[in-house]
């Protein structure tokens, strides 16, 4: 599903940024490549999923922010040099109008006692704010111009270095116009919930729900920087592969030389088990009927000898 956005985000960051490289997509965004006016890319908002929302508030002016969750798997250490982050304001032109972002990361989630562990929720670290070539729309109305969505950079300059787990990201943008700035959230034809993305009103972390439908939704961000991969014994196998992502009948969880039992879990947005088995063979292909499922973002959890694997999946 991450493919979406990276092709597009690759295109326009690598010119100002060579050196990066991409190593985490928490999209997609777009669901209308080429569809937008002038042949830009369209984030539309699906009719047949019955949403609403076009963004969510996290303007610095109201003190509003939003957070998401990533995981860096085991036996894996992640050297940060820069994140991504989209926000639009409604009436702009392309030229961006994005004044100021901030942005921390958290070691569990804000909204159940997560601690701080990187950035500054305070400062203004905005290294760069252009156009990502995407317009936020309605499938009914493709050519409306009135939401470009800017790609906004922030750099950590390669001295952000995390190991494996799950993490919290949060941030806040500022604008120049009246309107937002607003986050767009992730974007997928056919499915209605796509994340468990987090909001903040001044005291309180909520789920962020869409408007119509109450679905929770994610936010796209991406991370920028190298990748080291620890020694055999952090790893629960030497390959492993979900596919297809998104998957909407049959989804085959492949893994190659596993030392041990593995147990495969597969839970929900909510954080309810959807999914368990187990496989004792050092080669298997998993194959876990999905057609009954709701749409919506899956984590698969693959554990074995007290470590552990995830990876987000798509079903629609």
């Amino acid at each position: 599903m991450k493919k979406m956005i990276t092709q597009i985000a690759v295109l326009l960051i690598l010119p100002f940024f060579a050196s990066a490289q991409l190593i985490y997509d928490n999209g997609p965004l777009v669901n209308g490549p080429g569809q937008g006016l002038g042949g830009a890319d369209a984030s539309y908002i699906e009719t047949a999923t019955g949403l609403s929302t076009f963004g969510f508030g996290h303007a610095t002016s109201t003190g509003y922010r939003i957070a998401d969750d990533f995981e860096i798997p085991a036996g894996q250490t992640w050297h940060i040099d820069s994140l991504i982050f989209f926000a639009y304001q409604t009436g702009s032109t392309t030229t961006s109008t994005i004044t100021d972002l901030s942005w921390a990361i958290w070691d569990a989630s804000p909204a159940t006692g997560g601690n701080i562990i990187a950035g500054d929720q305070t400062a203004n670290d905005l290294d760069g704010s252009y156009w990502s070539n995407i317009y936020r729309t309605q499938e009914a109305d493709l050519q409306n111009i009135q939401r470009p969505v800017m790609a906004n950079r922030v750099a950590t300059v390669g001295q952000l270095t995390l190991g494996s787990g799950t993490y919290w990201l949060d941030w806040q943008t500022g604008g120049s116009l009246s309107s937002g700035p607003w986050a767009p959230p992730i974007t997928i034809n056919g499915v209605a919930a796509t994340g468990n993305g987090l909001q903040f009103d001044g005291t309180t972390w909520t789920d962020v729900l869409d408007g119509a439908t109450s679905d929770p939704q994610g936010f796209p961000f991406l991370i920028y920087g190298t990748v080291t991969t620890g020694v055999n014994e952090n790893q629960l196998a030497s390959g492993i592969s979900i596919s297809p992502n998104p998957a909407s009948d049959l989804m085959s969880i492949k893994v190659s030389g596993a030392e041990s039992d593995i147990t495969i879990e597969v839970t929900n947005t909510l954080g309810q088990v959807v999914y368990s088995a187990l496989e004792s063979g050092a080669i298997f292909n998993h194959q876990v009927d999905v057609s009954g499922w709701t749409s919506g973002v899956y984590l698969v959890t693959l554990s074995s000898a007290g470590k552990k694997i995830n990876q987000k999946v798509v079903i629609r």
